[in-house]
């Protein structure tokens, strides 16, 4: 019986330019790809309804913490491509 594998799908991620450089140095310095540290964290996301209710305080209730909603103008540059 064949292994199911699961249908993946690319998806980009609009990162400023310290977000990118801290997931691709945290990435290679654990030696695995930014791909799967996202996913990871996509898991943790999904599974974990404390750190859940966390992301969402820092996103909706923290207004000290400056949390970018991605509404202005980007540079594609600093466009992630989480397949790489």
């Amino acid at each position: 019986m064949a292994k199911y594998q699961p249908r993946v799908v690319r998806f980009s991620l609009d990162l400023d330019v310290e977000q990118k450089n801290f997931l691709r140095l945290y990435a290679a310095r654990s030696e695995i790809s930014a791909s799967i540290v996202l996913r990871a964290m996509i898991y943790v996301l999904e599974t974990d309804v404390d750190f859940s209710n966390r992301i969402l305080d820092l996103i909706f209730v923290a207004p000290e913490v400056e949390v970018d909603r991605l509404d202005d103008e980007e540079d594609p540059d600093d466009a992630l491509d989480i397949d790489e």
